[in-house]
């Protein structure tokens, strides 16, 4: 019996859900059919979703519900408190806005003799644009609000000592905020947007103006050189009445004004210049200050050839399968392209690698080798990097010796000034006792050996990492800086280094914007994911059997390296280094799906990896 009323509530929402429906959707289907009429060219399909989602929100309700009962006691404690919140902040929102817009529009509506009858259809028009407008704004003060509550009374507390982490405690409130965000995204589909225009509709017939159904609508040409502007649709425009306020630009071929601007601002930006000429240096450097130099110094054969020579072959198998792997579906790409990309992708990302492994608790010797690995194969990757790239460009002439030469000079130069920076700056911070100078002595280490390595053709990352590292060694820093100056430089850098990756992924997010995501290439990015994997895999077993008897290896250090090694900011931004007969549009969206896999999947997934396998 009491199963049987546990499943009463659900089935009166389904049935309410079910006659809304009945009388909501066949009006909504008229309304796509008529509008249909005189747009032969439009997406049917696109507007025949509208449908759907209306009937998907009928029985929201009755599945929220449903989903409810599945909760057990706690979550459901928690989502009430944060309901009741959530309403009340709601229809505070909600009513101020009503107010604020009958202000505005009562004259309006006092002028038309159906004034009452109109303002009522105003409102509900109105009511699918509020709920987009309003919800976020509420979600966010109903959980300030509702977790501010039950921290003041000790109930997080309480609950979190059941043995629930944050994580679990807050599950059902990331539930209710997804389930807010698709009411949000089903609304703005159609109902939002086209609520300013029946809004607007419905005060001209309070003035008694002349209706329109649709205002500036633009076409384009198929052959995009001609732009069409038709300034009003009467109602009655598919029995003949003309379409009125038409305007005809002739546009240049493959030209569109409304992204021209914005285009011509991304491209303008010297991504390569900023980041490897700028930014590298003092994310790395940020990177190195916080890793345990000990423990590194104790597993430096393996994380100094997983660097090198598992960077190498990592590059080269990479290149090889993508080459084959794009000719499996028809795009046919030059090798050394290919190669570039091996390049660009193989690094690891320091940054989001180093948050990873704190943040599972890995044990020490495989975080060292981890998080060693990624800092000194961005180094390795971009001399790399920046070699096939010469070649690429094809402007001189370069011999196998060459290449060694510029490795040799870049990449142990690199490191040899970065111990030279360190020590330099280890002696500065020694001599001073001033927090404020200190802090700008790191600075100044980072800004003048990045401009004395670029001079000097000698490597920048590599020497900035290693000057981090020597900076910040247990011993460098008791016998250099008080408590006071440790602290303020670690705040400091970690300050820093959360600014330029906000930056840097600022600018990705602007690429987006001009990005040719073909259906091809979106193909060509999931095949190539697996691949990478297993070249990644094939590079690290060399280094990993030469030293699986010296060094003590926790089980499956492989397999964990593998999957733990992610790609970040790094490889997108050389890949925006790119030419465009480099196939940059190619390789970017391919590195742009490996990033968004690499830290979604490999990050959320790689913490339960390394539970398992190293017993910890």
């Amino acid at each position: 019996m009491a199963r049987i009323r546990s499943y009463f509530l659900p089935a009166i929402l389904l049935t309410i859900g079910f006659i809304l429906a009945c009388f909501i959707v066949p009006n909504e289907q008229a309304a796509v059919d008529h509008q249909l009429i005189g747009y032969p060219d439009s997406d049917r399909i696109a507007h025949q979703f509208r449908v759907y989602l209306l009937g998907f929100l009928c029985i929201l309700p009755c599945l929220c519900s449903l989903a409810y009962r599945c909760l057990d006691t706690l979550d459901r404690y928690t989502i009430r408190i944060f309901l009741n919140c959530l309403v009340i902040c709601f229809g505070a929102l909600f009513i101020i806005m009503m107010l604020e817009d009958l202000q505005d529009n009562l004259s309006d509506f006092k002028q038309s003799d159906h004034g009452g009858a109109l303002m009522l259809r105003h409102y509900i028009t109105k009511l699918p644009a509020l709920i987009v407008f309003i919800l976020p704004y509420s979600l966010m003060l109903a959980l300030l609000w509702a977790l501010g509550k039950m921290s003041r009374t000790q109930e997080i507390v309480s609950i979190i000592q059941t043995g629930r982490g944050v994580f679990r405690f807050t599950r059902p409130l990331i539930g209710v905020g997804l389930i807010s965000t698709v009411i949000c995204l089903i609304l703005n589909y159609y109902w939002a947007p086209n609520a300013d225009n029946h809004e607007d509709l419905i005060l001209k017939e309070a003035k008694g103006e002349t209706l329109a159904e649709a205002k500036d609508v633009a076409y384009q040409n198929a052959s995009n050189t001609r732009h069409w502007l038709v300034g009003e649709f009467p109602f009655d425009h598919s029995k003949g009445a003309p379409l009125k306020y038409i305007e005809i630009t002739i546009l240049d071929k493959d030209k569109f004004p409304n992204i021209t601007k914005e285009k011509e601002l991304i491209t303008s930006i010297d991504f390569k210049t900023v980041l490897l000429d700028v930014m590298l240096s003092f994310l790395l450097f940020a990177g190195a200050l916080h890793t345990n130099f000990q423990q590194l110094k104790i597993q430096r054969k393996p994380v100094l050839i997983f660097a090198t020579l598992g960077t190498f072959i990592s590059t080269f198998l990479a290149g090889v399968f993508v080459f084959y792997a794009l000719k499996l579906i028809n795009l046919d790409v030059d090798f050394i392209y290919c190669l570039l990309f091996g390049a660009l992708i193989s690094p690891t990302d320091p940054i989001a690698v180093l948050g990873i492994m704190k943040k599972v608790g890995a044990p020490k010797k495989l975080e060292t080798k981890i998080v060693g690995e990624s800092l000194f194969n961005d180094g390795v990757g971009v001399v790399i990097f920046l070699t096939i790239y010469q070649i690429a460009k094809g402007g001189t002439e370069i011999s196998v010796g060459h290449i060694a030469q510029l490795f040799a000079v870049e990449v142990i130069g690199g490191i040899i000034l970065g111990l030279i920076i360190g020590w330099v700056t280890y002696r500065l911070l020694k001599s001073i006792d001033d927090y404020d100078t200190e802090v700008i002595i790191t600075l100044a280490a980072v800004m003048g050996g990045t401009l004395f390595a670029q001079h000097f053709h000698l490597s920048a990352p590599l020497a900035m990492v290693s000057a981090g590292l020597l900076v910040g060694t247990d011993t460098v820093r008791k016998s250099s800086m008080s408590e006071i100056t440790e602290v303020y430089v670690d705040k400091f850098w970690e300050l820093l280094d959360v600014l330029l990756n906000t930056i840097l992924f600022v600018m990705i997010g602007m690429e987006i914007l001009i990005l040719t995501f073909d259906a091809t290439y979106i193909l060509a990015g999931f095949i190539i994911i697996p691949l990478l994997l297993i070249a990644r895999y094939i590079s690290l077993l060399l280094p990993i059997k030469l030293y699986a008897k010296k060094l003590d290896f926790v089980p499956k250090t492989n397999l964990i390296m593998t999957w733990g090694g992610l790609r970040g900011g790094i490889s997108i931004a050389l890949a925006l280094s790119l030419t465009q007969d480099m196939e940059r549009d190619l390789f970017l969206v391919i590195t742009y799906i490996v990033v968004v896999f690499s830290i979604i999947v490999q990050g959320l997934t790689v913490g339960k990896l390394i539970k398992k396998f190293a017993g910890n």
